[in-house]
């Protein structure tokens, strides 16, 4: 498939209309609205993608993904090859969830796989530059094993790997031990269980990596504690009744240095419209539950990162029903959270990832659909100012009609500037985008007349160098978008089975 750049060439347009935009007489489409994702397509031909994982697959300090194609037997890997993506198959068998590792210790990536239908779990050995990936079983026997996380449960320096029965069917909760090459298989609960999700952290901060899950027959969110390096643990109660729970994972929410849990309901089969947080209130036993949102149908799984840069955690989740991918702002102490549409019409999301994929310095999301794989970018900045020249109203794309909307909105005093620097000697409040003619004074006339003229091609758009440290320009054109297209072409790889 061939590289498609994300970008439109629109119709220059008369000077005429520039100065009706300055004068104020199309008002009425002076709203670029900042703070909105930019959606990139990664591959859309793909048939029902369950997982993404975010890793150094090829060792070459680029970001790569791991995704599941479970309703096209494919187990896939693409790789970042910025500014485009290669797509390469693993293995084609139905895995429903797979995360990356070092399993075997020799400092490459490889990938471990639950193989729900075959009713095992595997680990595939990454043999590049040779493209053929070595499948090990680590269990084909299993009791339903279906969610699955990667982990060094026992602190011994290698990884292990969780899982549980599935949600449907039920199963024992169980962790394999690697003493690789041979695995060792420990029950932390017997029993069919049907859980829905799993995240590994440390609950009670004791150094060890326990295990939180949500279970969606019982109704209940639940924590396992792993009291001697993996070889016994001690369930407990986080909600005894959240109706058909589904998602989890965990961060400091309130900044108390506690882990804190956030769980949602309904996931992609069952009733449900909740995301909920739990507030980590150790030694006391009781969490205190709190309402992120009552109203996102369907909710899938939860992702605790900081979107927006201010050093407190958000949560990404979706909402199945409703095709949704949101945003949820947390504005503590103030109890209300602001929800915040990434799209609103992703047909079927399912586990994503949350990762820095094209080196802005904050987390995009990526996310497995129906029918698709999808990249959303990041709108917001963190750490040192980012900033491509004439991409006015920061979409990562510049010289565009809405980069000359942009800066006549922001000159006017209608719009307002995408986000400001500290940027000596310029204050804490210079706003880079709103410089495109470079003399380090923004908001000026000057900046607007750069901006028309960069777009109608007879000029060009630069941006203020004098803020050492805190601002870093990225050259950009039209023709040479900083930003990822979709995929570039397919590779097929073969794969060699080996058992144990």
């Amino acid at each position: 498939m061939k590289s498609v750049i994300a970008t439109k060439k629109l119709k220059r347009l008369p000077v005429y209309f520039f100065v009706a935009l300055i004068l104020g007489t199309l008002q009425g489409i002076l709203t670029p609205a900042y703070g909105e994702w930019q959606q990139y397509i990664i591959d859309d031909d793909i048939n029902l993608a369950v997982n993404v994982d975010v890793a150094d697959i090829d060792s070459d300090t680029e970001l790569d993904l791991v995704v599941t194609n479970f309703g096209g037997r494919e187990l896939l890997w693409y790789q970042n090859n910025f500014p485009e993506w290669i797509r390469h198959t693993i293995d084609s068998v139905a895995a429903t969830f797979a995360w990356s590792g070092d399993i075997n210790g020799n400092d490459t990536l490889d990938v471990v796989a639950t193989l729900y239908s075959q009713g095992k779990m595997v680990w595939y050995e990454n043999n590049l530059p040779d493209t053929i990936w070595t499948q090990y079983i680590i269990d084909q026997n299993t009791d339903n094993a279906d969610f699955m996380l990667v982990a060094d449960f026992d602190n011994d320096g290698t990884l292990d790997v969780v899982t549980a029965g599935s949600a449907m069917n039920g199963g024992d909760v169980v962790w394999y031990e690697n003493h690789h090459p041979n695995w060792r298989e420990h029950i932390i609960e017997s029993g069919s269980g049907r859980y829905s999700s799993l995240n590994v952290t440390d609950i009670d901060g004791d150094g060890l990596l326990d295990l939180v899950a949500t279970m969606v027959n019982a109704n209940k969110v639940v924590w396992f504690r792993n009291e001697n390096n993996g070889l016994s643990w001690t369930k407990y109660a986080i909600d005894d009744y959240l109706n058909n729970a589904w998602g989890i994972n965990s961060g400091d929410i309130n900044g108390d240095d506690k882990t804190d849990v956030v769980a949602t309901t309904g996931g992609p089969y069952f009733a449900g419209n909740d995301v909920v947080w739990y507030e980590n209130n150790l030694p006391d036993t009781i969490w205190t539950k709190h309402i992120i949102d009552a109203n996102l149908p369907r909710a899938t799984w939860p992702y605790v990162t900081d979107v927006d840069g201010d050093d407190t955690m958000d949560v990404v989740a979706g909402g199945y029903l409703g095709d949704d991918v949101v945003w949820y702002e947390n504005n503590l102490p103030d109890t209300i959270w602001t929800k915040h549409i990434i799209d609103a019409n992703l047909d079927g999301p399912r586990v994503f990832a949350v990762s820095d994929v094209d080196g802005d310095e904050i987390n995009d999301v990526i996310v497995p659909a129906l029918g698709r794989v999808v990249w959303y970018k990041n709108p917001y900045t963190t750490g040192i100012c980012v900033y491509v020249p004439g991409d006015c109203d920061h979409n990562g794309t510049p010289l565009e009609l809405g980069d000359v909307i942009a800066m006549i909105g922001m000159y006017r005093g209608s719009v307002t500037p995408p986000y400001e620097c500290s940027c000596p000697p310029h204050g804490d409040n210079f706003t880079p985008t709103a410089d495109p003619n470079g003399n380090c004074v923004a908001l000026e006339l000057g900046d607007v007349v750069t901006e028309i003229a960069a777009y109608r091609g007879t000029g060009t758009a630069s941006g203020c160098e004098d803020c050492p440290g805190t601002l870093r320009l990225i050259p950009g054109s039209r023709d040479e978008p900083t930003v990822m297209p979709r995929l570039k072409s397919k590779v097929k790889i073969g794969k060699r089975s080996v058992s144990e």
